[in-house]
């Protein structure tokens, strides 16, 4: 099995799961809550998340090398079929992270009746989390 049929056999899991998990929350047999609001629930999403993501990854050169009998170089863009990739890298993503429902009540009540320090606290807030 490759490294992607193994993430899509985990992709196509973890849907079935959260959509189990989903229908009993909406029956009502599992008492009163959220299927959304559940922290297994929310971790399958963010993974089927991250599974679609390294799965759209391709490795793509960063640069180009030549190296004949009486040339040698190097350069961002390959210049001619003799050209080769000199390394590849992943592209360089960072998954957004978001507040949490504390995180936003706290900040709601420390700056209740002021909207723009809190729109600014949550603003620091988020640039924090994202770094």
């Amino acid at each position: 099995m490759t490294k992607d049929e193994a993430l899509l056999l985990a992709l196509e899991a973890m849907k079935i799961n959260n959509k189990a998990w989903k229908l009993l929350a909406d029956s009502g047999d599992a008492g009163n809550w959220e299927a959304e609001e559940q922290g297994y629930y929310q971790l399958n999403e963010q993974a089927i998340t991250a599974i679609k993501a390294a799965l759209e990854a391709k490795d793509e050169p960063v640069a180009w090398y030549l190296q004949c009998l009486n040339q040698r170089g190097v350069s961002l863009k390959k210049e001619t079929q003799e050209w080769k990739p000199l390394y590849t890298a992943p592209p360089q993503t960072k998954e957004w992270v978001g507040l949490t429902n504390e995180q936003i009540v706290d900040l709601v009540i420390k700056n209740a009746g002021f909207p723009t320090k809190l729109a600014k606290a949550i603003e620091a807030k988020l640039k924090d989390k994202n770094k």
